[in-house]
């Protein structure tokens, strides 16, 4: 039982960030609008465009972890130039981000993380959890990244 414990430990302090980088939820909730639509390229993407790509996996990942099938299919992965144009989109984005971080480590206390997932390629639940972990790691990054460039602009 200690070994579960320390592992769920573990995983909870990754979800905050913990000894490898800032807090996730702390840093998306203090994006702003007025540089999450701005592209440093043609070809590149926005803070937006990032975390919205990062909110819709979290999601497939949440209900993977319950036992749920959801498609794991990038289609409607990123959104449309339609959806960025209402401000609150933004802000309600941000809050799916931080509840769904909240979401994951509640279900990191409740759920076995050793079960295979029959629906899910039959993977541990750990793996699952690790896979969203490292996504909304990756993404952050590129989020906080582009922050500090268009801020020095």
């Amino acid at each position: 039982m200690y070994m579960l414990e320390e592992i769920q430990f573990s995983l909870k302090n990754s979800l905050k960030g913990a000894l490898s980088h800032i807090n996730p939820a702390k840093a998306i909730s203090e994006l702003e609008i007025d540089i999450a639509r701005i592209h440093i390229s043609e070809d590149s993407h926005s803070i937006w465009q990032l975390l919205f790509h990062t909110v819709f996996w979290q999601d497939i990942f949440i209900e993977n972890i319950k036992g749920n099938d959801p498609k794991w299919d990038d289609e409607g992965s990123w959104p449309t130039e339609e959806y960025m144009k209402k401000d609150e989109n933004f802000e309600k984005l941000k809050k799916r981000f931080v509840d769904g971080l909240e979401a994951l480590e509640e279900l990191l206390e409740r759920h076995d993380l050793q079960e295979k997932l029959p629906n899910n390629r039959n993977v541990p639940r750990i793996q699952l959890f690790t896979v969203a972990m490292t996504h909304n790691s990756y993404h952050v990054g590129q989020i906080m990244f582009l922050k500090k460039i268009l801020k020095e602009q």
